[in-house]
């Protein structure tokens, strides 16, 4: 029997439609192998948690990392049985964030209550963190790749695209699917647009694919 195929798409928000719809058909389809077909910039680390948790009470999930996929999405997939990215997929990992808007006048009481809330919130963000890249650390080791604590912050700190090749060779995936070519120019041009308004680093420059007259043109000349 073919595997079921179920699509999830967008951010990963703190309404959990994305977490109530992926377990509804989790459950539906208890007992199938399923194929998880995965094109988020991530989002709340708890559905992002929860969500993960769905696919390995399932048992049976292959997660397919399509496009471009970024921070909470990229460890929420380590749920599954086995993960694979599409050769011409990105993906991105960084520390999480928290937003701090504080705009008012204050003295010098209102200021050292601020700082104590700040550090207080910075450490709940480093615990936060710290459980992220035992993810990235204990996904790996069960691949037979050598990572520590250590180095899966400092990727997370170096915030840039990994490609597809980088993620498999990491252990963060199990294979590359080749030929895969998900990311048309449309795509690819409206992603550029999604990572600037979420301020995520700028993707990579995209290699133009030359048409077939341009190759055999390459060819004979």
């Amino acid at each position: 029997m073919d595997s079921i195929i179920i699509d999830l798409s967008g951010m990963i928000d703190g309404w959990g439609y994305q977490l109530s719809n992926l377990r509804y058909l989790l459950k539906k389809y208890a007992g199938e192998a399923v194929i998880l077909r995965v094109n988020s910039y991530g989002g709340d680390v708890n559905q992002a948690m929860m969500m993960s948790q769905a696919m390995t009470d399932h048992g049976n999930v292959t997660a397919r990392l399509l496009g471009f996929n970024a921070s909470a999405a990229t460890w929420m997939v380590f749920g599954a049985k086995r993960v694979e990215i599409a050769d011409d997929g990105l993906w991105f990992c960084h520390r999480s964030t928290m937003t701090v808007d504080i705009l008012k006048d204050m003295n010098v009481n209102d200021l050292e209550s601020v700082i104590a809330d700040l550090e207080s919130q910075k450490k709940s963000q480093e615990a936060i963190d710290l459980m992220i890249a035992q993810k990235y650390v204990s996904f790996a080791q069960s691949r037979g790749k050598k990572m520590t604590i250590e180095s899966a912050i400092a990727l997370m700190n170096e915030e840039r695209w990994l490609n597809a090749a980088e993620v498999v060779e990491r252990g963060f995936a199990d294979s590359m699917i080749k030929g895969a070519k998900s990311v048309t120019k449309d795509a690819y041009e409206f992603a550029v647009s999604n990572c600037a308004s979420l301020h995520l680093p700028s993707l990579p420059e995209r290699e133009e694919r030359k048409n077939l007259v341009e190759r055999l043109k390459d060819f004979i000349f």
